[in-house]
C-alpha cells in the first residue's frame, strides 16, 4: 500500500472528451470540407502546382517551371483564365502535393483540392491537439475550443484562399511528429520525408529528430526524401529545373523585396530596419545593409547556443515543434499561411504553460494570438520609420512561443528527471511532465 506519496509515471485518466470519439473528428472534417470546398475556389498558387504536376505526369520537369510566360501559356483555357506565375522559391517536388488531382481536369481538380486541404488542416490541428493531452490529458477540453481557432486562424485561411500548399504541409509534419513520439517511425518519417522534399520548410523537424536521437524516423524521412528527389531525375531534362531552382534561391534569398512587411522573419525584418531600397524599402530605420547578414548569422549562433543543449533532453514533440518555430523565425521569405506550421508550438506550449504560472500563462496567449489572428502588418502607414517595428507580429509571436517551449520544456527535465534521480529525459512520462509543472 502506497501512502503520501505521487505515483510517478501513471498519467492521470483522460476525461472523456472528442479525443476519445476520433469519429466525429472525422465527420467535422468530412462536412467541412465538402462545405469549403464548394464555396470557394482555390487562388493562383493552386494552379502553379497544378500545372507542374501536369507536366512531370506528362513525362517533363524542365527549368520553364519557373518561367511565368509558360505557365500563362498552360493556364489560358482554365477556370481563373490566365495564371501569370511560376514555382518561384518552390524545388520542382511541390509538384507532389498536387499529383492526386493532377490527372482531373481543372475545373474538377479546383473543388478537389479545397476538399483535401480542409481535410489536411483537421487532420493537422487533430495531430496537435493528440501532441497536447499527450503532455497534459487535463488540456483534452479545453484543446477543443483552440483546436476550433487553429482551424479558423488566419494562417489557415489565407492558404485556403491562396491555393497553397501549406495546410497540407501542416498535416504531414504535424502527423509525423505526433506518430514519431511513438512507435510509429515508418509512418513518421515517411511523412516527413515527403514534406521536407516538396517544401523544404518540413525539413527543419527532422534536424529535432537529429538532435533529440530519433534514428529510425530520420532515416526513413531521409530515405524516403532521397528516393523522391531521385524519382524526378527520370523525367525529361529535370537537371536542368534543378539547377534553375538552385539559381534563383542562391541569387534571391535576401533580395531587396525581402524587405516588404508581408514576409515576417528575422532576415526581413533586419533587411526592412537597415537596407535601403527606392522601390520596397524607401525609409529604413537605419541604412547601414551591410549589418544584415552579420546580424542574422550571430542570432542563429546564439540560438543554436541556448537552444540545443535543452532540446537534445526533451520529448520528440518539443523538439519538432521548436525546428518548425525556428526555420519560421530564420527562413527569409515567409509570409501569412508559412505559420500554419507554427500551431504545434502554439499546442504543445500552451500544455506546458498551463500548470504554470498566470505570467506564462498570459505570455502564451500573447503569442498565440500574434500568431493565429488577423493582424494589418501589410498597411502602408507601418512600412515606414519607426512604425515598422509594429509591423513584424508573426516573427513576435514566433519568438515568444519558441522561447516559452524551451523555457518551459526546460524546467519540466530538470525537475522531473531530479524525481527519478538521474533517469534518461527520453524516458519521461506524460504524467512527469505534468508533476514537474504542478510543483
Amino acid at each position: 500500500m502506497v501512502t503520501g506519496e505521487k505515483i510517478i509515471g501513471v498519467a492521470p485518466r483522460r476525461p472523456p472528451s472528442l479525443a476519445a470519439r476520433p469519429w466525429l473528428w472525422c465527420v467535422a472534417a468530412i462536412v467541412a470540407a465538402l462545405a469549403i470546398a464548394l464555396a470557394t475556389t482555390p487562388g493562383v498558387a493552386f494552379f502553379v502546382y497544378y500545372a507542374a504536376s501536369r507536366s512531370w505526369l506528362a513525362g517533363r520537369l524542365g527549368p520553364e517551371l519557373y518561367e511565368a510566360a509558360w505557365f500563362a501559356e498552360q493556364t489560358a483555357a482554365w477556370p481563373g483564365g490566365v495564371v501569370p506565375e511560376h514555382l518561384r522559391y518552390s524545388p520542382p517536388t511541390v509538384s507532389l502535393l498536387t499529383m492526386p488531382v493532377a490527372w482531373m481536369p481543372p475545373e474538377f481538380a479546383v473543388t478537389a483540392w479545397g476538399f483535401i486541404s480542409v481535410l489536411a488542416a483537421f487532420a493537422g490541428v487533430h495531430a496537435c491537439y493528440r501532441m497536447a493531452i499527450a503532455l497534459d490529458s487535463r488540456v483534452a477540453r479545453r484543446g477543443v475550443v483552440l483546436a476550433g481557432l487553429a482551424l479558423l486562424s488566419s494562417p489557415i485561411r489565407a492558404d485556403f484562399g491562396r491555393g497553397q500548399a501549406y495546410a497540407v504541409v501542416f498535416a504531414l509534419v504535424a502527423v509525423a511528429i505526433d506518430r514519431g513520439r511513438s512507435h510509429q517511425s515508418s509512418l513518421a518519417g515517411s511523412l516527413m520525408g515527403i514534406a521536407a522534399v516538396a517544401k523544404t520548410y518540413g525539413a527543419w523537424p527532422m534536424a529535432g529528430w537529429l538532435v533529440t536521437g530519433r534514428w529510425r524516423p530520420l532515416a526513413v524521412a531521409t530515405a524516403v526524401g532521397v528516393a523522391l528527389v531521385a524519382s524526378t531525375f527520370l523525367a525529361e531534362d529535370a537537371v536542368s529545373a534543378w539547377q534553375r531552382y538552385m539559381d534563383i534561391v542562391r541569387h534571391a534569398s535576401l533580395g531587396p523585396d525581402v524587405a516588404v512587411t508581408a514576409y515576417q522573419s528575422l532576415p526581413a525584418f533586419l533587411s526592412h530596419m537597415l537596407r535601403h531600397d527606392p522601390r520596397w524599402n524607401p525609409e529604413p530605420i537605419f541604412d547601414a545593409p551591410w549589418l544584415v547578414r552579420p546580424m542574422l548569422l550571430v542570432a542563429a549562433i546564439a540560438v543554436a547556443a541556448a537552444a540545443l543543449p535543452r532540446i537534445r533532453r526533451v520529448r520528440s514533440e518539443i523538439a519538432g515543434s521548436f525546428m518548425l518555430v525556428a526555420g519560421l523565425i530564420f527562413s527569409p521569405r515567409v509570409e501569412d499561411y508559412h505559420f500554419a506550421l507554427a500551431i504545434p508550438a502554439v499546442f504543445v506550449g500552451w500544455a506546458l504553460v498551463r500548470n504554470g504560472s498566470r505570467a506564462a500563462g498570459a505570455v502564451w496567449l500573447v503569442g498565440a494570438i500574434l500568431l493565429l489572428f488577423d493582424m494589418p502588418y501589410k498597411a502602408a502607414f507601418l512600412s515606414r520609420g519607426m512604425a515598422a517595428l509594429l509591423a513584424y507580429p508573426r516573427l513576435y509571436g514566433a519568438v515568444i512561443m519558441g522561447c516559452l517551449l524551451l523555457s518551459g520544456s526546460s524546467r519540466a527535465v530538470e525537475s522531473a528527471v531530479a524525481q527519478r534521480r538521474g533517469a534518461d529525459p527520453s524516458e519521461l512520462s506524460s504524467s512527469e511532465y505534468v508533476t514537474a509543472f504542478k510543483n
